[in-house]
């Protein structure tokens, strides 16, 4: 079946057309890849590759791309040109820390300072995690060799624990990296190595035009191989309001693109309500683009029961918990998107480190007491991922956390309510959403003065609101939101406005 196009989504067309390198900037919801797909229907001598974000998109255009145009993902492209070969290392056996240890002969702890200037080691086996996330974090990135900046921060170090630690781990990292490139090395391949190994290779794709999705949050080792095609006709598709992991290294591959900027900003998602809410953060973020609801869905914005939602959105993974706990009191049964297993872990950590003084988690590891958390979570900004779980610990104790996550539906059909985190929300929808309490971060105290200090949006937490809202089709409850939501937007303060334009048969379920 055809459908037609609004006139946005000519435009992007008719810049294939024309050979253009394009940036297209797609709000929530407003099809962009029936866009694309429009863009490779044109042309069907030309060959194209479309990198996705993920296996699930990519089985998803897999199935609706021409014949012309190869759907992969990064991983995929790397494999079948070298990861093919490493094939036996990546189907060996997982290895723990004490493995990773043994191999790089990492056999002393390093004795350190923690930020509050007490006593702290890092011992053998998180010596060990923190070279394989070291590696990991090289790997994401553009760099051509291993330093000190791949290490990862160590929950409660100072600047000079850190630096200490750092130095430690950057050695034993070179020699893993080393043992990972060998044929005979002994550690135990991991699927983002060869994406790695294929970049320094750098790749050249045979294809006459590429196109990367999700290109706001690419990580930087696949943004320079998309980049590097020089030879062919590039278009990054995403929208740079939903960055949401910068935090792991992921970079807005749009911004410093040379090519010609087009917006899709038609949403097929939700209505005018929903469409106005979203706005509000698009205008907080210094955006001048507004996104334009479809006016056949009759969207509302306002007050929902526990009982009338599809989905509570958490902006952390400890709020999720605090929502299951809400949901067992109304006699509800909720599923938590991609599991509890990790808070699980943490809470069992948490537990240990009241016991014993000590603990193996990566979070809790340089601290000697649970009030040391306590302290940390109240007063250093590092601390506020900490904050949540410091209050569900205090309020219900481990014992009955890991209960509330053991009684848990198994899946997102047997729930009566699906909870997520922001994050793990992005690319998904539900037809009425509840956005949850914890998106305001909890007070802090002040260092020298001991008083409380109200929590401010930054504008990663904006951008976070941003995905949250526009998660819902019909009905949307923002209230978690409410502390800090900026005055009703005007209209979009440039040309980008959108006309609006869009057939009738252009459906929610024909662009989704």
């Amino acid at each position: 079946m055809a459908f037609q196009l609004t006139d946005e989504q000519t435009a992007v067309v008719d810049g294939y057309q024309a050979g253009e390198r394009l940036v297209v900037d797609a709000l929530a919801g407003s099809g962009k890849t029936r866009t694309l797909r429009a863009c490779a229907e044109r042309s069907p001598g030309r060959g194209g590759t479309y990198v996705a974000y993920n296996k699930a998109i990519q089985v998803e255009a897999d199935r609706s791309f021409p014949a012309n145009t190869l759907c992969r993902t990064a991983h995929s492209l790397a494999f079948n040109a070298v990861g093919y070969t490493l094939a036996e290392k990546l189907r060996r056996p997982r290895q723990r820390a004490r493995d990773v240890a043994r191999i790089l002969g990492i056999k002393r702890r390093v004795i350190t300072v923690n930020a509050l200037g007490h006593p702290a080691a890092v011992d053998v086996p998180q010596l060990a995690r923190l070279v394989t996330d070291t590696v990991g974090r090289f790997c994401h990135s553009a760099d051509y060799s291993i330093s000190n900046r791949h290490v990862p921060h160590v929950t409660g170090l100072g600047r000079d624990g850190q630096a200490e630690v750092a130095d430690v781990v950057v050695g034993y990292a070179a020699a893993a990296w080393s043992d990972l490139c060998g044929p005979s090395g002994a550690l135990k391949l991991q699927h983002d190595h060869y994406l790695k190994f294929w970049h320094l290779t750098r790749p050249v794709i045979a294809s006459d035009v590429i196109y990367l999705d999700e290109a706001q949050d690419a990580n930087p080792v696949i943004s320079d191989i998309v980049q590097a095609q020089q030879h062919a006709q590039l278009i990054l598709v995403g929208d740079r309001h939903q960055q949401l992991y910068g935090w792991r290294g992921a970079q807005d591959a749009m911004t410093g693109f040379d090519g010609r900027r087009l917006a899709l900003t038609k949403s097929f998602r939700f209505g005018d309500a929903i469409a106005d809410e979203a706005n509000v953060w698009l205008a907080a973020l210094g955006s001048n683009l507004r996104v334009v609801g479809h006016d056949p869905i009759p969207s509302t914005v306002g007050p929902l029961s526990l009982d009338d939602v599809s989905a509570v959105l958490c902006r952390t993974n400890a709020g999720t918990i605090r929502e299951a706990v809400r949901a067992e009191d109304r006699g509800l049964k909720p599923a938590v998107v991609g599991g509890a297993l990790k808070l699980a872990r943490l809470a069992e950590a948490a537990d240990e480190l009241r016991r014993e003084g000590r603990t193996w988690h990566p979070e809790l590891a340089a601290f000697n007491s649970w009030d040391e958390v306590v302290d940390y979570a109240a007063t250093e900004a590092a601390g506020e991922n900490l904050a949540t779980l410091v209050n569900l610990i205090t309020t219900y104790g481990a014992a009955e956390i890991l209960r509330i996550i053991g009684t848990l539906a198994p899946t997102e059909d047997a729930a009566d309510v699906v909870l997520s985190t922001g994050h793990k929300a992005k690319g998904r929808e539900w037809t009425s959403v509840q956005i949850a309490e914890d998106f305001k971060p909890n007070p802090r105290r002040h260092p020298e003065t001991g008083e409380l200090v109200e929590p401010e949006m930054t504008d990663e937490a904006r951008m976070l609101a941003y995905v949250a809202v526009t998660r819902a089709q019909m009905r949307l409850d923002p209230s978690g939101l409410s502390w800090a939501r900026p005055e009703t937007p005007t209209a979009a303060p440039s040309s980008w406005q959108s006309s609006g334009t869009a057939a009738s048969a252009n459906t929610l379920e024909a662009l989704s």
